[in-house]
């Protein structure tokens, strides 16, 4: 179940703070269902992960912005450029949450995963634990690729697009674009897919697409 898997993903964290691992546990738990969530709750993540080195290296320094803490870390030599970039990329996606209703499963469980990386990161910075703690990810299933063949888990998806682009419009294998949509792929691209296997035809004769989990979320 991914509450089961968001604290164990995150649970060897409590070493350093309780908080901390109940964000990273929060945000894992969220990606499917609430990915919005999710990234607010990464963004949580990065900030009490911050004010944990913060007070450990600024203790008579009065609270900056998130921007500025990590950047002051960086420029101290408490965080290299490196780490400080993938602080920042939390942050802004984060951000974007907030502000712009992202609600991206892929994005959602891209953060969670640096996150994580951070986590590692930051029990070896302190000297608590020097091997990194594997990450668990959501199931295909959880994450609606609900089907299997033997190139592995995938769901189907709309061969059309919802535009009306004449090139795109043509009939292929008996079938044309339903009024207002046009093909996703030109024709050559739709006989590749169908050579390779990728074009599912359903009871009634619609095309449909193989698109699999690992094309989306590579381990």
């Amino acid at each position: 179940m991914s509450i089961m898997r968001g604290a164990t993903n995150f649970g060897h964290l409590t070493t350093i703070d309780r908080r901390l691992a109940r964000l990273g546990a929060s945000a894992d738990n969220l990606v499917v269902g609430e990915p919005n969530a999710s990234m607010v709750k990464s963004r949580q993540f990065v900030e009490r992960m911050t004010q944990i080195i913060w007070d450990r290296t600024n203790p008579n320094v009065s609270t900056k912005p998130l921007h500025e803490r990590i950047t002051i870390l960086q420029n101290k030599g408490a965080i290299d450029d490196e780490i400080g970039a993938l602080f920042h990329s939390v942050r802004l996606e984060g951000n974007k949450a907030v502000h712009e209703f992202e609600e991206s499963r892929f994005e959602a469980l891209h953060l969670v995963r640096t996150c994580h990386q951070l986590g590692n990161w930051l029990m070896s910075a302190l000297k608590l634990d020097d091997q990194p703690s594997p990450y668990t990810p959501p199931s295909p299933r959880e994450l609606g690729y609900d089907k299997l063949d033997e190139n592995g888990a995938y769901r189907l998806t709309d061969l059309t697009v919802p535009a009306h682009r004449p090139g795109l419009i043509f009939s292929f294998s008996g079938h044309y674009p339903p009024a207002g949509r046009s093909w996703r792929y030109t024709r050559q691209r739709l006989l590749e897919l169908d050579n390779e296997g990728r074009i599912h035809r359903n009871p009634s004769g619609h095309l449909l697409l193989k698109r699999y989990c690992h094309e989306t979320y590579p381990s």
